[in-house]
């Protein structure tokens, strides 16, 4: 039987940089979306300024701000990641971040009730 954080959406939440869920996620100009500290460390190291996934050059460094919507959804992601491992671990109490999922329940955001399901598994 899988785990519930296989079953989990992952890569969509996982900057490629760093492999881990976002942090602060900005998004490119081409559509890629990164940790902030991530695509700032990449391009203060390098003399061209490129997106890391599709390599576009851009002429300029572009202004990149938090995007508050996906960044509200990878926090969501991280604390699900927290209550499956406890979970999967055998733990019979619920850590305070499984425990805030219950919310979701009440939430009409389609991603947010799927997530709160399986972190009940």
């Amino acid at each position: 039987m899988a785990s519930s954080t296989n079953m989990l959406p992952d890569k969509q939440f996982q900057c490629t940089i760093c492999q881990q869920a976002f942090t602060d996620p900005v998004t490119t100009p081409c559509g890629h979306n990164f940790c902030q500290a991530c695509i700032q460390n990449v391009w203060d190291s390098s003399e061209v300024c490129q997106c890391p996934a599709c390599n576009k050059s851009f002429h300029t460094r572009p202004e990149i701000s938090i995007n508050i919507a996906f960044k509200e959804l990878a926090d969501t992601f991280r604390k699900i990641i927290a209550c499956s491992s406890h979970l999967a671990a055998g733990s019979e109490s619920k850590p305070l971040a499984c425990r805030n999922c219950l919310i979701c329940d009440r939430s009409s955001t389609t991603l947010l009730l799927i997530l709160y399901k399986m972190c009940l598994l």
